[in-house]
């Protein structure tokens, strides 16, 4: 039955351990929102893998995903992540939601540059630097977070929607 599944969803379900995973070599979607994942290491075999949903779970390591190439949506909201870097080998992400982590530097996101959609907001960021040629980004927030400066991302005129509130620039 592990060769037939494409799609699995186990969320809320207080789960830790992902080592049956293994052998769901055809599995795409996968959404093991709000658990107690910590090891991703189980994955790093599933390349066919193209939607993913781990937010509100333990990881901080992400250097399992490196070799999931065909990941278009990958979702990580609310974990311990401060280092993105594994992240830079994902050439077919569309979809980026990595808000309410501990990521100050964005220089690894700066070869994503399929990105529509990107979540950074409740983080440590400080330069938007590395998004300036993100230039099919439809949708960025980057709210709760430490930059000052927005001109970085001026150049995205493909944007439709920008969250910006609870930053320094930000005034009442």
């Amino acid at each position: 039955i592990k060769k037939q599944v494409t799609n699995l969803s186990i969320g809320d379900a207080r789960i830790s351990d992902l080592s049956e995973l293994k052998g769901l070599d055809n599995l795409q979607y996968l959404y093991l929102r709000h658990n107690h994942i910590g090891d991703l290491s189980p994955l790093a075999s599933l390349q066919r893998l193209q939607n993913v949903h781990l937010g509100l779970n333990q990881i901080s390591d992400l250097r399992p995903l490196v070799r999931l190439t065909q990941l278009q949506k990958l979702e990580l909201g609310t974990n311990k992540i401060s280092d993105i870097s594994p992240l830079v080998n994902l050439p077919k992400l569309k979809d980026l939601r990595l808000y309410n982590n501990s990521i100050k530097d964005l220089v690894p996101l700066s070869a994503l540059t399929q990105l529509e959609h990107l979540e950074l907001n409740a983080n440590k960021i400080d330069d938007l630097r590395p998004l300036a040629n993100f230039r099919k980004l439809k949708f960025l927030n980057v709210s709760s977070n430490q930059f000052n400066d927005l001109s970085p991302i001026s150049t995205l005129t493909q944007l439709e929607g920008l969250a910006v509130a609870f930053s320094p620039m930000v005034k009442d």
